[in-house]
């Protein structure tokens, strides 16, 4: 997308996922080991082998109804949800 298609589009607005893939702002949706593989991919680095894990560092404080959602994969994306 050209740079003054952006900046026509931009101009402080926050858009949802779905209205920035609609405009084109974004190629898809999806959560972080999502944008790790196709990262990997644009590298023309294999694909993570299935015991991998992200970790975060320092870890964050989650409260503890949301680390329950945390052990389903992309628990931000679920707690998105409720």
């Amino acid at each position: 997308m050209p740079v003054e298609d952006v900046r026509a589009l931009a101009k402080g607005r926050v858009y949802s996922g779905r209205q920035a893939l609609e405009i084109g702002l974004v190629d898809e949706i999806g959560g972080v080991g999502r944008a790790i593989e196709v990262a990997r991919a644009a590298a023309g680095l294999p694909p993570e082998p299935a015991a991998s894990q992200l970790l975060e560092w320092p870890p964050r404080k989650i409260p503890p109804a949301l680390a329950l959602l945390r052990s389903s994969g992309e628990w931000c994306d679920s707690a998105a949800i409720l």
